[in-house]
């Protein structure tokens, strides 16, 4: 494996991407919707694909008449918000209003830890619940997924490409491609 240049790595969760440039930040992930129009370039890092898990108790209770879920009635854990639960509803349960109910949690963690608590379905995926998918703490209640949104990474426009971040912006991008697949 290559070697990445010696950075200093400062991370900093933010609702809304760092000011690159200089004097900025050299770098900026955030989702695709969330980043700057313009004074950067962007590349896609990896998608988000989610689908409904929950924890094994409360998918045992859910599947448990027919191995069928009733969405209508299903106790739904949202993450900032009802939009990605309306596209998975839109696309594979048009008929329900379903998505409309349920906790809305304002940071992923903080939703990922009620579903695994057992509080209800959490739109998961294999990225960012790698671990708790693994370690059986979460499990798929139904494979239909759907597109969330896309992690991109991002660039002052006058960043050199023979620069420290670009070096590492291209290394980490090698290294998600198989996510990009």
């Amino acid at each position: 494996m290559q070697s990445f240049p010696r950075i200093e790595v400062d991370l900093r969760p933010a609702w809304s991407p760092a000011q690159t440039g200089e004097g900025h930040a050299d770098i900026a992930i955030h989702f695709e919707t969330r980043m700057p129009g313009s004074g950067i370039t962007e590349d896609r890092l990896f998608p988000i694909d989610g689908f409904p898990a929950a924890s094994p108790y409360l998918n045992a209770q859910l599947t448990s008449q027919n191995a069928h879920v009733d969405w209508s009635s299903a106790t739904l854990i949202h993450d900032n918000g009802k939009e990605t639960w309306h596209k998975w509803y839109a696309a594979h349960e048009p008929q329900s209003l379903g998505w409309k109910t349920g906790k809305v949690y304002s940071d992923l963690s903080l939703a990922i830890d009620a579903a695994i608590d057992g509080e209800g379905v959490i739109l998961a995926d294999n990225i960012l619940c790698e671990r708790e998918l693994s370690s059986g703490q979460l499990v798929a209640v139904d494979q239909r997924t759907i597109r969330c949104i896309w992690y991109e990474i991002g660039l002052d426009k006058n960043t050199s490409g023979s620069s420290a971040p670009a070096f590492f912006k291209n290394w980490l991008l090698e290294q998600a491609q198989y996510l990009r697949t």
